[in-house]
């Protein structure tokens, strides 16, 4: 897919901590930019048409500082 935004969902795993953020992160995508994804995204890496998230890019930036100030950044 050209100029898409990949959600790396099937990476953040492996501890609590990096398995938490990633449902968190999925909740707020959802909650706040309105995004879908599969019931098995937690294996998934989303990918997102540019059309769909550039104009909520400010919202994008508020979701991740979220999640990294709570569970901050996977080691």
């Amino acid at each position: 897919m050209k100029h898409a935004l990949t959600i790396s969902f099937g990476w953040l795993n492996g501890s609590e901590s990096a398995e938490l953020a990633r449902d968190k992160f999925k909740r707020l995508l959802e909650a706040d930019l309105g995004f879908q994804f599969s019931p098995d995204f937690r294996k998934r890496f989303p990918q997102i048409p540019i059309e769909n998230w550039y104009e909520k890019a400010a919202q994008l930036e508020t979701v991740l500082k979220q999640v990294i100030a709570e569970h901050g950044t996977p080691s």
